[in-house]
């Protein structure tokens, strides 16, 4: 039975949180779907000096599984693409890549995949098209897969320490964007005028709505100094 499968989540242990976030993400929904088999790998490894690179002995040992079993390999992000793209794709297994646009590197190493999860905002005509000649399934997502569930959400919403609110108040949730490459490698900064203006346009909605607007971070929101393009991790670290 196909439930029976095994499936391989490759991980960047850390390396990319929101691409492991995503694939833990797709594998829950697949837990939730009786693919109760599933194998986590970290397929990349970090040196002393802090570079990260792919771990060949671990692709080595899961090219092994696959030979031996039929498997369901998932994978996302930059290292996704490295680490599936160092697997032969043989009759039997299934490969799936997920990420949050289409980029050239991945374009460049589609061969052999069975499908691939992106946001209907990162599709186009001729992303389609190009999928269809080769066979790869497409498979359109509102957002990017993640491993927070309403459980949680809800969890944390009462533990939270929060002023007296109307028991049947309505809220606005947003998570602020960040700095992230677009397709073409080339960095986007989210500056603090972006942010005032997306407040500004949604505080205008919250409003009219009488609701009450919660704001947080995203992952990847203030990341760089964008008159520098300096990672601010990076930068704290050199001064520590």
């Amino acid at each position: 039975m196909i439930k029976e499968i095994l499936v391989v989540a490759l991980l960047s242990g850390g390396h990319y949180v929101g691409d492991d976030n995503n694939v833990r993400g797709i594998t829950q929904s697949l837990k939730d779907k009786g693919f109760n088999n599933v194998q986590y790998e970290v397929v990349i490894q970090k040196s002393p000096d802090g570079k990260y690179s792919l771990d060949n002995e671990k692709i080595y040992a899961i090219q092994n599984t696959l030979d031996q079993q039929n498997t369901l390999v998932v994978a996302a992000g930059l290292d996704g693409i490295d680490a599936l793209a160092q697997l032969k794709k043989g009759e039997g297994n299934i490969f799936v890549w997920s990420g949050h646009q289409i980029t050239s590197k991945l374009e460049s190493n589609m061969d052999g995949l069975n499908a691939i999860v992106v946001p209907e905002s990162a599709v186009n005509e001729s992303v389609k098209e190009e999928l269809g000649k080769r066979k790869i399934k497409l498979i359109k997502t509102v957002g990017v897969p993640h491993n927070k569930s309403t459980e949680e959400v809800i969890k944390a919403y009462e533990a939270w320490d929060k002023p007296n609110m109307p028991a049947d108040q309505k809220f606005l949730l947003v998570s602020l964007p960040g700095d992230a490459p677009d397709a073409s490698g080339t960095m986007h900064y989210y500056t603090k005028e972006s942010a005032e203006k997306l407040g500004s346009q949604l505080g205008n909605i919250a409003r009219d709505n009488n609701m009450l607007m919660l704001v947080t971070n995203g992952p990847r929101t203030g990341q760089y100094d964008p008159d520098t393009a300096k990672n601010y991790k990076l930068m704290v670290k050199m001064t520590q």
